[in-house]
């Protein structure tokens, strides 16, 4: 008969009591990426766990784990605006008065759908990037 599965709670005790005696033996430099690769935990997760153990200093890892916030922060955005940023390059033929821009004018000036008879304002995000 298969063995139960633990519960979360019940996982996160087991991983702190074999976190206590995994850190007196720690002889590395960087415990936070060590205990998160050795345990299968995000880094704020293993700050957490070093934090309840007792390892680091508490000042040092308040800073810790705000520079993982702000890192985290920063990746979301630079990834919503590279997906953003994607999205206007599928649009070639576009700019920010016209949807699709169908040719010109023998003046130069373009002509074609634009963002508004598409039911969009130029600078609105479509609903699928907010």
């Amino acid at each position: 008969m298969p063995e139960k599965k633990l519960t979360k709670s019940e996982r996160r005790a087991e991983r702190l009591r074999k976190g206590r005696q995994w850190v007196t033996a720690y002889k590395g430099s960087n415990i936070v990426r060590d205990y998160s690769e050795r345990f299968k935990v995000d880094a704020l997760c293993a700050m957490d766990d070093l934090g309840k153990i007792g390892a680091p200093d508490p000042e040092k890892l308040a800073v810790m784990k705000q520079a993982e916030i702000q890192r985290r922060e920063k990746r979301k955005q630079d990834r919503e605006k590279r997906r953003l940023q994607e999205f206007y390059d599928s649009f070639p033929a576009s700019d920010n008065r016209f949807y699709c821009i169908i040719g010109y004018t023998s003046g130069g000036a373009p002509y074609g759908v634009t963002w508004e008879e598409m039911g969009f304002a130029p600078w609105e995000t479509p609903d699928e990037f907010k």
